[in-house]
């Protein structure tokens, strides 16, 4: 798709949290078990790791410090006992080692065992490269040229390091499928030889021999991601050389091989890269954290394998690290840098709205905007993003939108629209056209206009009106009937015209037919041996799920008809429809 998010980048001003000395490396997960992410730094000259749990909010905590070896350059995060708690792998640049610290569930940390690995190790990464179910380590070895493998045992140790032979000065390592085998590659950011080395895995733990590509001068660290959106993995690197100032993108074939490096304009001496949707657009972008100029950098994707220009946003002193993910739990990911000389991380919270269009398709798509709502019109072609500072976009000939997770404000036109609320208590309005209008989560107001119309509420209690035409109330959760998902009020119904729709998914005990009963009483309404029992005098409708027997079993009222007492509120069983 053609998709764009009519929103600006942004992101809020970073928060620096103090951890050990001259940190460098970043890595992400939850370290204690309570469902929001932590934070792991690897210190060079404090020779430590900074564990920084996550609060409510998406901050950190103050640091907590564990012992590593002599200065651990990057840390990776794992289960790597099988013990279900996460633990931690440091490459230590001076020892030569890799230390393990396994992890207790709580946010703590044990004694470091170590293992050695090649010279002086700059990068580490996790994989599983014997298809053994248990995660293995690589390091790529800056001094010795090469990448050490260890492969785990299971139980928290691991065997000695095979090494294969990489670039000069490789400082850099990303896991991947890059021949598409199912088993897992690496590819070697190498400083001195100004290239790329990628290794195809065997699947037994074993690696070929390296196949090298020109990248720009001396490439610090790497990442991959599908940039053009052809399944395949690409890679990118960040070009850390004095005048650079750029990330090479590599665009992978499928079979191990990569193109010739584009270059694409960064901050001053990127240090680290990562990559990750940023604006919600559905393409990879890339983000740096870059030493020299207190910032990090975000290049916005194509989705065909370039890239805009660089959006700068400020960090702290010496930034050498970053990191994605989502530590506020909205949807949008956020980024965090390792200030290797302010000794502080810094985070920097997603603001970018994620309402996206697509011009092609003529969608508004808010799907994964959970902060802020929106109001489409789609007959007078506006649209309007609700945030602090509202954005207006013109979506003349657009004809469906997909709401945001709050309530929203969406109108049709006189196409058939397909119209969806989805988080929130929205109002929909299809006007005319065969509309299909869903209401899905909230209490949401329904109106479908002119035409012939399918209108869902979903959960929540909904109020739906057909309007004019021979419209179908649809009755379909996605799954069993359960008493919480609201009784709706249908304000209009026309007999011989509109018909309720009930989804044997939700009414699981319903055959091909209904079956129908209109009853004076709740307690007739119980024990008919109808499965659909209908009060005319009260206009409720319920799901006699277990029949004759007493009570609604695990039905119960799933509407109620507004204008039961008029001629249109004498139902029949021929007013309904049982869909699969």
């Amino acid at each position: 798709m053609a998709t764009t998010n009519p929103s600006s980048l942004g992101f809020g001003t970073a928060t620096n949290v103090p951890v050990g000395t001259r940190p460098l490396g970043l890595a992400v997960g939850d370290f204690n078990g309570d469902g929001r992410l932590d934070l792991a730094s690897s210190n060079t000259s404090s020779s430590n790791v900074s564990i920084l749990l996550g609060t409510v909010s998406g901050g950190f905590s103050s640091a907590t410090n564990f012992a590593t070896g002599n200065s651990p350059y990057d840390v990776v995060v794992g289960d790597f006992d099988g013990d279900g708690k996460l633990d931690l792998a440091a490459a230590n640049f001076n020892s030569n080692t890799v230390s393990l610290l396994l992890g207790n569930g709580s946010g703590g940390f044990g004694a470091p065992t170590n293992f050695a690995v090649g010279t002086r190790p700059a990068a580490i990464a996790t994989g599983d490269f014997n298809g053994d179910g248990k995660l293995d380590l690589a390091t790529a070895n800056f001094s010795s040229n090469n990448v050490s493998i260890l492969l785990n045992n299971g139980s928290g140790g691991f065997a000695a390091a095979t090494n294969f032979n990489s670039g000069s000065g490789s400082s850099g390592i990303v896991v991947g499928d890059f021949n598409r085998d199912n088993r897992l590659d690496l590819a070697v950011s190498n400083r001195d030889s100004n290239n790329v080395s990628v290794l195809l895995g065997n699947g037994s733990g074993g690696f070929g021999t390296a196949t090298n590509f020109t990248v720009g001068t001396d490439p610090v660290s790497i990442a991959a991601g599908d940039f053009n959106n052809d399944g395949n993995l690409d890679l990118v690197a960040a070009n850390y050389g004095a005048g650079n100032n750029t990330v090479s993108v590599l665009l992978g074939n499928g079979s191990g091989g990569f193109g010739t490096a584009t270059s694409f304009t960064i901050g001053t001496r990127p240090y680290d890269v990562t990559t990750g949707d940023f604006n919600g657009d559905g393409n990879l972008d890339i983000a740096t954290a870059n030493y020299d100029t207190k910032n990090l950098s975000i290049v916005l994707g194509n989705g065909s394998g370039s890239f805009g220009s660089a959006i700068n946003f400020a960090t702290d002193t010496g930034s050498a690290g970053i990191e994605a993910s989502d530590f506020n739990q909205d949807g949008k990911l956020d980024l965090i840098t390792a200030n290797y000389g302010a000794n502080t991380i810094s985070t920097l919270t997603n603001r970018t709205n994620l309402v996206v269009t697509d011009a092609i398709t003529g969608l508004v798509d808010g799907t994964q905007e959970r902060v802020v709502s929106l109001a489409a019109n789609l007959k007078a072609g506006t649209l309007v993003i609700n945030s602090l500072a509202p954005v207006n976009v013109n979506v003349t000939g657009f004809v469906n939108v997909l709401g945001t997770q709050l309530g929203d404000s969406i109108t049709g036109s006189k196409r058939a629209n397909s119209l969806s609320g989805n988080g929130g208590n929205d109002t929909l309005t299809g006007l005319g056209g065969n509309d299909t209008l869903s209401g899905n989560d909230g209490d949401d107001g329904i109106n479908g206009g002119l035409g012939a119309d399918k209108i869902s509420g979903g959960a929540g209690k909904d109020t739906l009106t057909g309007g004019a035409g021979g419209d179908r109330f649809i009755f379909d959760t996605g799954t069993p009937f359960n008493n919480t998902i609201g009784k709706d009020r249908i304000q209009d119904f026309a007999k011989g015209q509109d018909k309720i729709v009930l989804d044997r998914t939700t009414f699981t005990f319903l055959g091909k037919n209904v079956s129908f009963a209109s009853v004076q009483t709740i307690a007739q309404a119980r024990s008919s041996s109808a499965l659909i029992t209908y009060i005319r005098s009260s206009g409720r409708l319920f799901y006699n799920q277990n029949g004759s027997a007493g009570g609604f079993g695990s039905g119960g009222q799933f509407a109620v008809i507004a204008n039961s007492t008029s001629a249109n509120g004498a139902l029949t069983a021929n007013n309904f429809a049982v869909q699969a």
